[in-house]
């Protein structure tokens, strides 16, 4: 069994995107929890959008194999494009 440390993070509709990510993971990993989100200020004067930070923390046996895909099908769904 493996603990995995997930960190979340969004600066495009951050809110609406975190909550989403929040409902899928909760579906596909039941036993996760999530910190309080807070907000942090880009550090770079390329993005302009503050940044809505968790993190996600389960335990699971599932191969990191299956683990990277599931979380890309994941990021996908909410609307993560490649060039992101």
């Amino acid at each position: 069994m493996y603990k995995i440390i997930l960190s979340l993070g969004s600066n495009n509709y951050s809110k609406l995107n975190i909550d989403k990510a929040k409902r899928m993971l909760s579906f596909t990993f039941p036993e996760i929890r999530f910190s309080s989100s807070i907000i942090s200020l880009p550090d770079d004067e390329v993005s302009t959008m503050p940044f809505r930070n968790m993190i996600g923390v389960f335990s699971d046996d599932i191969p990191i194999k299956d683990l990277m895909r599931k979380l890309k099908e994941i990021e996908f769904a909410i609307g993560r494009q490649p060039k992101d």
